[in-house]
């Protein structure tokens, strides 16, 4: 399966060809004139949406990485996101992209992305493969453009307290943090399902952690969690979800206001968000 396989997996990926495209929609409709009687039309399915895609002045490394996808996927298909309208279509390159040098080993690549119809966009992560190992974007709140993609509110950012697994030193980046109610923190990520992360600490309220896909208006609350803890804890696990399909989704955090009673504060960290891909 090629699902999983991501050309350009984040918004920030250099392998995101030029925006906008040219589009060619999935169908379209011939006019017949018969040799007696009126006009009549029939709609003809073609093999799905076809993209005109350019990588302008690109390094080396991206044209190479094109051309290599291209004979990587020729019999089979692959994952393309556009992720100004939050779809996500298979398919393939058509045929061989062209380049065209532009300065010291920068080129200019052009191909043809053709959607396959009828193709799953996406599965389930079903626990009989689900690999907990292959976890590995971390995303931190160091880019809020692009990681941590909102915050509202009165948030704190503090180096000294990010994600720090089995390491006494916290990782680059850090984390924020605030006690005000209804606060927001949200993530974007491309994936299956994810885990998040928080430390646990004497001052620490409720945290409510909410999903939702990227092209759907309504938000999915999943857990309220008490991040209370008698002594400061490192960063940790603090819910897992992994039954979501292979999307561009939105977690988001929501500073509750409560707190357990033995907590002396109302503070929520949003430290990190690990993917399933």
């Amino acid at each position: 399966m090629a699902e999983t396989d991501v050309l350009n997996p984040s918004f920030d990926s250099q392998m995101n060809p030029d925006y906008p495209w040219n589009e060619v929609p999935p169908g379209e409709d011939l006019t017949f004139q018969p040799q007696a009687g009126g006009l009549y039309t029939r709609h003809v399915i073609s093999n799905g949406r076809t993209f005109q895609l350019t990588w302008t002045d690109t390094p080396r490394w991206i044209a190479d990485r094109i051309f290599q996808w291209e004979r990587q996927f020729r019999y089979s298909f692959f994952t393309f996101m556009d992720f100004e309208r939050g779809r996500a279509y298979s398919g393939r390159f058509l045929d061989k992209p062209t380049k065209q040098i532009t300065g010291n080993d920068r080129w200019t690549v052009q191909a043809t992305f053709q959607e396959i119809a009828q193709l799953p966009l996406s599965q389930y992560a079903g626990d009989e493969d689900e690999d907990w190992d292959s976890f590995g974007a971390i995303l931190f709140p160091r880019q809020v453009s692009t990681d941590l993609a909102l915050v509202t509110g009165a948030w704190t950012h503090n180096d000294a307290d990010g994600f720090s697994i089995g390491d006494p030193t916290p990782a680059p980046g850090g984390a924020y943090h605030s006690n005000t109610t209804d606060d927001i923190a949200e993530w974007l990520y491309f994936g299956y399902g994810f885990r998040l992360y928080s430390a646990l600490g004497p001052d620490l309220g409720k945290v409510e952690i909410s999903h939702k896909p990227y092209a759907t208006q309504a938000w999915t609350v999943l857990a309220t969690v008490d991040l209370y803890n008698a002594g400061a804890q490192p960063s940790a696990v603090i819910l897992t979800k992994h039954d979501l399909q292979l999307d561009l989704h939105r977690v988001k955090l929501r500073v509750t206001g409560t707190k357990n009673g033995a907590s002396s504060g109302y503070k929520v960290y949003a430290d990190a968000i690990e993917v399933i891909e």
